[in-house]
């Protein structure tokens, strides 16, 4: 093996850890986190009282209706 590849492979795999390292519980938090809030819209559009059940309509109406893009937009500047 030509040493330059054996010098990517050596730098490759640290960085590669250190991105899984903070990458993998990031997303099971953000997982765990939408379950938890799904569960609890669908709670609340099922057996909710009418105010709230309206007020998660229209947030699932928003999000639903909206790109998925433009939600980015308006999380990542703060629209």
């Amino acid at each position: 093996m030509p040493a330059w590849v054996q010098l990517m492979a050596d730098s490759f795999w640290p960085l590669l850890h250190a991105g899984l390292v903070f990458t993998v519980p990031l997303t099971l938090m953000s997982f765990a986190l939408g379950l938890a809030l799904a569960f609890v819209v669908a709670l609340i559009r099922l057996f909710g009282p009418a105010p709230l059940v309206a007020l998660v309509r229209f947030y699932v109406w928003l999000i639903r209706g909206t790109p998925l893009l433009v939600q980015l937009f308006v999380i990542f500047y703060g629209l």
